[in-house]
């Protein structure tokens, strides 16, 4: 064997090395996406901010449950206080005001069923540094935003106690380090309950003096906080990997939040419909310990990395937004809506939407034609000595490999309905713990598309095409619908025309490296079989080898058998095989970009899905979504295939203690009956009914033997409620049956209407916690106050 074989066995495009290399592609790109996905480390120089510190004020501020008007929350209110009023006390530009004077009043939900008219007195702590520039600080400032009251259910640790102490650290900062633009810190109270703290603070002063604003939330329990929305293009220059080091970002989050995946809003949302430029920065992994005991210290994940992953990033940004003029208001293209991602937590890429249409527009329009003619060149270079016949052929085989490939990738299609199926009829809940052993089985079934076709060029030209109706979609959704995610479909593209031109290239110049050659084959070519071989008697003509080709047998001999046995042509090398050089260019041209951005929407979508069929979200979409991006990631792959058996994941139970079944429970007294005391009272419990009626409900005491009524939640799309009435033993009684008030002993509620105005009654609650009552009342009644 010379050393042209050789080197053709090893790096011709044959299965083994073709194999070997997309498994390495695949490895590092698959092992780089998660370990950088992971929460980097903390720092030795954490650039002037205070871990420690900021990590006991979380132990403080999450010691327990803090909602809106109760006794925690105060505790919480006067700790925040106490540290402010200590930075101030030391830096004049720092000025304090408990705004307990701003009120508000809006209306809500006027498209739900639920509409509601809400008014809100403030107990907001604001802050505001004034910037050295005097130009700005009256206008043009940057705003910072984190809420410190929780849910009743839960610590508040990630919602949204390390916001809280991360803006703690920000004022002690740009108290230290004076920005030029003046900062506004709004540590707002009542978010829980509608946003209600930062439609108040609207209502302040000081709420003029920003154009920008940064804005921190907890959707989740801990982990690696992502970069939720963001208004424009400009503020998001602030966090660039030069001013971010660990950037965490995609627009995929904004279009779920702009389409209704996601059911839950932020101060974000009141911020931008008050005209104001800014981000949205928040956890968003662990939604089964979300608004749960969970959301603890001890129960997030991640720990100190966690809280330092977000002040890491917010001091990045806040120093960017509080001088420079270039993240502020600015004139177009700085204020379209932006198309952003990361890239190995390393890199952050920005564009506008308006330059993703025009991408599209042009790979559209230009890209067929150019492969049309770089096609038709092809065939005028390669066919103009070939006889009609012989084209024919070549035109049908390409026909077959194009029908090939279209009915593998149905049947691959086809093979994900198939599993979708099964995860929603056998197992729905399986994601909820293992989200990344069922996306492996889909990759699995992904990869029946990807076998070995050494007719490398027809295979790039049907990725080609399928990748270009996909554009035409994908153009569609974002002219009309402003998804900036379809970037993914707007690269794939461009990497499939540029490996297509190339293969076109390659066949033009009859690129075959130091492979066999098809001719080379048919001069050397035999027939297997005891004493018969063939033999070639072609003639030369002017020195040239003629294109008669006549195959004789030899004459029989001693050693031949009496009966000739039959005579087998090996097959030809297909017009790929062996070619060295342009495959491993066309490969990486093809396959690695379009692989990364897939890979890092899908970890971050496992991530934010998993755990939210039990809020209610559909089980068919959220494994449709993932079969899609099993199929974008699997279809750039060359051609290996590998069987599975996924049956583990339709029959495991789908919950465990670290990633827990979350329910909502409420329990209603109903007080029609009597005017003292309660007259009954109802427990209702929404969840996923499955589990509801199967596991949960028959384990309550005060449900057996009870009437259970289960029906859709009015509240809750996808989930069911069951409810059932309690016997008095079990009626809810904070503090004991009997509260002392005023010396007496006194039920823990009651009510009285006034016999000479029946509009008016008199509700009293007692307790030893407070709590916010929240009367319904199925009649026109007029209130006094």
């Amino acid at each position: 064997m010379t050393i042209r074989d050789r080197l053709g066995a090893i790096f011709g495009f044959n299965p083994i090395p073709t194999t070997i290399l997309l498994v390495l592609i695949y490895a590092a790109i698959f092992s780089t996406v998660i370990v950088t996905d992971n929460l980097p480390s903390v720092p030795r120089n954490t650039r002037g901010l205070d871990l420690d510190q900021a990590w006991w004020d979380l132990h403080q501020v999450s010691a327990r449950p803090h909602s809106f008007n109760s006794h925690a929350n105060d505790i919480v209110r006067d700790l925040i206080l106490e540290r402010l009023e200590d930075v101030a006390s030391r830096h004049p530009h720092v000025t304090i005001d408990y705004d307990v004077i701003s009120n508000a009043s809006w209306a809500t939900g006027l498209l739900s069923t639920d509409p509601r008219f809400v008014y809100q007195e403030g107990n907001n702590i604001l802050v505001k540094v004034e910037g050295t520039d005097p130009a700005f600080r009256e206008s043009g400032g940057f705003l910072l935003s984190a809420h410190y009251d929780s849910v009743s259910t839960a610590p508040g640790t990630t919602d949204d106690s390390m916001g809280i102490v991360t803006l703690m650290q920000m004022v002690e900062h740009f108290a230290k380090h004076r920005p030029n633009r003046t900062v506004i810190f709004n540590f707002n109270n009542n978010e829980e309950n509608g946003l209600n703290g930062a439609h108040t603070f609207l209502q302040h002063p000081w709420a003029n003096i920003s154009d920008v604003f940064l804005n921190l939330e907890g959707a989740a329990a801990g982990g690696r906080p992502v970069l939720f929305r963001a208004t424009t293009i400009a503020p998001l220059f602030s966090w660039t990997n030069n001013h971010v080091p660990h950037p965490h970002a995609n627009v995929i989050f904004a279009d779920a939040f702009s389409r209704g995946a996601v059911r839950s809003t932020t101060d974000y949302s009141v911020y931008e419909q008050a005209g104001l430029d800014g981000l949205d920065f928040a956890f968003y992994r662990g939604r089964s310990r979300y608004h749960t005991w969970y959301d603890s210290v001890s129960g997030m994940e991640g720990g100190k990395k966690a809280l330092w992953a977000m002040m890491e990033a917010t001091q990045g940004a806040s120093l960017v937004l509080a001088n420079d003029e270039t993240v502020h208001s600015q004139p177009l293209p700085q204020q379209e809506r932006p198309v952003y991602f990361e890239l190995f937590g390393a890199a952050l890429v920005v564009f506008s939407l308006e330059a993703l249409f025009i991408t599209n527009v042009v790979l559209l329009s230009t890209g067929p034609i150019l492969l049309v003619l770089l096609a038709y060149s092809k065939h005028i270079v390669r066919l103009k000595h070939v006889s009609y016949s012989e084209v024919m052929k070549r035109v049908g085989a390409v026909a077959w490999n194009s029908t090939k490939f279209w009915v593998a990738l149905a049947i691959s299609i086809g093979l994900q309905a198939a599993l979708i199926a099964g995860y929603v009829n056998l197992n729905p809940f399986i994601i909820h713990s293992y989200p990344f052993l069922v996306f492996a089985f889909r990759l699995i079934v992904g990869f029946f598309v990807n076998r070995i076709e050494q007719q490398k060029l027809s295979i790039l030209l049907q990725i080609y095409s399928f990748t270009w109706v996909l554009l035409i979609f994908s153009t569609v959704a974002l002219r009309s619908a402003e998804i900036g995610s379809t970037y993914v479909i707007t690269a794939w593209n461009a990497c499939a025309f540029v490996g297509c031109a190339t293969g076109l290239l390659e066949a033009m110049t009859n690129a075959r490296g130091f492979g066999i050659e098809t001719e080379a084959w048919h001069e050397n070519h035999t027939y297997s079989g005891s004493g018969y071989h063939a033999i070639s008697t072609e003639e030369e003509v002017n020195e040239q080898r003629s294109s008669t080709r006549i195959v004789e047998e030899p004459e029989p001999t001693e050693t031949t058998p009496l009966v000739p046995r039959e005579r087998l042509r090996p097959l030809p090398p297909t017009p790929d095989e062996g070619a060295i050089g342009w495959w491993i260019l066309q490969l990486l041209l093809v396959v690695p970009f379009p692989v990364i951005l897939v890979f890092h929407i899908s970890v971050m979508v496992l991530g934010a899905v998993n755990q939210t069929l039990t809020d209610g979200n559909s089980p068919a979409s959220t494994y449709s979504l993932l079969s899609f991006l099993a199929v974008l990631l699997t279809l750039p792959m060359a051609p290996f295939s590998i069987n599975s058996r996924p049956t583990y994941t339709w029959i495991a139970f789908p919950f465990s203690q670290e990633s827990p079944l979350k329910l909502y429970f409420v329990q209603t007294v109903n007080l029609t009956g009597s005017e003292t005391g309660s007259e009954h009272t109802t427990t209702a419990i929404t969840g996923p009914k499955k589990f509801l009626v199967r596991h949960i409900i028959p384990e309550f005491p005060s449900a057996f033997d009870k009437s259970v009524t289960c029906y859709d939640a009015p509240d809750k799309v996808g989930l069911q409620t069951c409810s059932w009435e309690v016997d008095a033993e079990m009626i809810p009684s904070p503090g004991g049956k009997d509260t002392v008030y005023n010396g007496t002993d006194v039920p823990w509620v009651s009510y009285s209407v006034d016999p000479h105005e029946t509009a008016r009654r008199s509700d009293q609650h007692s307790g030893s916690q407070h709590a916010i009552l929240y009367p319904r009342i199925h009649q026109p009644t007029h209130f006094q106050v």
